[in-house]
Formats: structure tokens, C-alpha cells, sequence
């Protein structure tokens, strides 16, 4: 029987095929953005930074910190946290591709010696015991479907009295969501409270920002109108009926609860 779920080797070449066109379509930040209210007509750009800075608030980093960033993307996160902070920032992606771009964003900046990326598995950290003083996953476990492995390798490169923050999204019951299975597996808040015990953290907070995660009107146009113009370049990346969910989807009743972890190791 052939596995259906999301292997490393295929999250990794699927970030790696859409490196150069996730970013076109959505922004650099490849995650969610967080909107204030029903009126906020940000950019997508403006509201995933906003989103980073949800994060980085929660990790609330010490001077000279090492933070890890799980699932770094193209980097942006990342050295947004570094240039809020002065800390040293480890960013590690299962695509070559995109810990290739990251690199580059980095060189040149003026945190450019503060943070570094390399190829990796969230799953196989390659990182010493103890090596870390707080760490983020930005909507990258849901990727790993093996999660108590990855939680349980988070707290082996965790200091005692790490700070972990976690972004991620779980379908509402009887909603699927189109990259689940092939491309995800989908954990609940309450699911997340027992993993994170059994690995060793303690839940300080657990948030659902559903609400904040909506799309306005203006925005989801405008990325319609480009993934209909790139369709022949996408679908074949995201699957037809992805791509079909994707550009049909009732932005105001989304099909996912997203939400906000804050842990502590120890």
C-alpha cells in the first residue's frame, strides 16, 4: 500500500517546486495573515507581518538568545525577529530551495551575522541536546505528521524553561481542508495540550484567532485573480482540487480553526 500522507521528501519537494511562485500569489511570508476586525483592509503583506509579530510577542526573546525557527520558509519571519530582538536566530526548512532564498535574504542585512539558515527535518533535528533557549513552529507541524516525534525532538534541543510558540490550523469538524493528507495532518487544540505534556511542555496559553485569519474581500480578489492567471503553473504543484477549493472557497466561514500556542518546557 503506497502512504498517502506527508512525507518529508514530498512537503520538501513541493515547497521546492513553488519557491519562486507561493510568493507571487500570497507574499514572502508564507503564512496566514492576521487581520484586526471586519473593517481592516490591510495587504496581505501588511497583515503577515502582523502575524509575525503575533508571534514574536509570545516568545517574548531575552538578549542573546538562540532561537530556533521550525519550518523557516524564505527566511522573512525570521529575520524579523532578529531585527525586533538581538538574538541569534537558526532557521531550518525541509526545502533546499528555500533555505537557499533565506540565505540570501539574510546577506547583506544588517542581522545578516545574527541568523542563519540550513536544510532540514523538523522530524531529525540536527541540532545538539540544549542547544536552544526558545523556539517557534509558524504553521510547519502541520506538515510533520509523526508530531509527538517532532514535539518530543523540540524539547531535546530546548533548554529546561524554553519558550515554545506554536501557529497552526486544524479543520472544523466535518470541513475538510484540500492539503490535508497529501500534504498535512491536522491536530486540535486539545490534541496539541496532550502532546505538548508528553513532551514535556507546559501549555501557558491556547488561542483561537479564527477570526483574524479572514481574508478581506480586496485581498482574496487580488490573489484569485493571480492563481487563475498562474493556474497552469500551480494546479499541477497543489493538485487540481486544491487549487479548485482554493479559488472557490467561502472566505468568510473558513474551513480551519487556526490557533496560537504558547509552551513551556519544564
Amino acid at each position: 500500500m503506497s502512504h498517502t500522507g506527508p512525507t518529508a521528501e514530498r512537503v520538501g519537494d513541493y515547497y521546492d517546486k513553488g519557491v519562486d511562485l507561493f510568493p507571487l500569489l500570497w507574499d514572502e511570508n508564507i503564512h496566514m495573515g492576521y487581520w484586526t476586525d471586519e473593517s481592516d483592509d490591510s495587504s496581505v503583506a501588511v497583515a503577515t507581518d502582523r502575524m509575525t509579530g503575533q508571534l514574536i510577542d509570545r516568545l517574548a526573546p531575552r538578549p542573546g538568545q538562540r532561537i530556533l525557527d521550525v519550518g523557516c520558509g524564505l527566511g522573512k519571519p525570521a529575520v524579523a525577529l532578529a531585527t525586533a530582538h538581538p538574538v541569534h536566530v537558526v532557521g531550518v526548512t525541509i526545502s533546499a530551495d528555500q533555505a537557499k532564498r533565506a540565505t540570501e535574504r539574510a546577506r547583506g542585512t544588517d542581522v545578516e551575522a545574527r541568523v542563519t539558515f540550513r536544510h532540514g527535518d523538523g522530524m531529525a533535528l540536527p541540532f545538539e541536546d540544549d542547544s536552544f533557549d526558545g523556539a517557534w513552529a509558524f504553521e510547519s507541524l502541520l506538515h510533520m505528521e509523526d508530531k509527538p516525534r517532532a514535539l518530543r525532538e523540540l524539547a531535546r534541543v530546548l533548554r529546561p524553561g524554553s519558550r515554545l510558540v506554536l501557529a497552526d490550523m486544524y479543520h472544523r469538524p466535518r470541513e475538510g481542508m484540500g492539503f490535508e493528507g497529501f500534504m498535512a495532518t491536522l491536530t486540535s487544540m486539545d490534541d496539541y495540550r496532550e502532546l505538548l505534556a508528553d513532551a514535556g511542555f507546559s501549555t501557558l496559553e491556547a488561542l483561537d484567532i479564527t477570526a483574524h485569519t479572514v481574508i478581506p474581500e480586496t485581498a482574496f480578489a487580488v490573489m484569485k485573480e493571480a492563481m487563475l492567471a498562474r493556474r497552469d503553473e500551480l494546479a499541477p504543484i497543489t493538485g487540481e482540487e486544491a487549487f479548485e477549493a482554493a479559488i472557490a472557497a467561502d472566505r468568510t466561514t473558513p474551513p480551519y480553526t487556526y490557533v496560537l500556542i504558547t509552551a513551556h518546557l519544564g
